[in-house]
């Protein structure tokens, strides 16, 4: 995160959290080795979140398919990774729903970032039923078990 991002913006959490759920998980699904990172930033009125894996990436001449509904970069992907290729369709029509775009770079065997832009001004207070993060329990442990 930024310094520069305001500590509170004016933005639908609902679709805030569906768009990064699907785009981290895309990227967590998608990267046996490697880092997942999530880079947010802030600049006249517009939220900036980047989610960057070290994947399997995305040729180019797939790139301008991944994000129609029911499309992968390969058929054999549902196979191995599974999923039917909605989410990221559903992320572009929320994203832009919200004033902004989505947009990917990606280079294959080497990974893919997934970044969007979004209308977010600043707020000079949480929303109403908002809690700041120190006021959240910790998260319980989580075991992951790799085979």
């Amino acid at each position: 995160m930024e310094d520069s991002a305001p500590e509170w913006i004016s933005a639908d959490q609902g679709r805030l959290r569906q768009v990064l759920v699907s785009l981290l998980g895309n990227a967590i699904k998608f990267t046996s080795r490697g880092a997942v990172t999530l880079q947010v930033s802030h600049a006249a009125n517009q939220l900036k979140v980047a989610a960057s894996d070290t994947g399997i990436g995305i040729p180019p001449e797939k790139q301008s398919i991944i994000f129609e509904a029911f499309q992968q970069a390969d058929n054999s992907t549902s196979r191995r990774y599974g999923g039917t290729g909605i989410r990221l369709t559903i992320s572009k029509k929320l994203v832009e729903s919200m004033g902004g775009q989505l947009l990917l770079a990606s280079e294959p065997s080497k990974g893919s970032t997934f970044w969007f832009t979004s209308e977010a001004p600043p707020a000079s207070a949480p929303p109403p039923n908002a809690q700041p993060l120190a006021e959240l329990p910790p998260p319980a442990p989580v075991r992951i078990l790799v085979a």
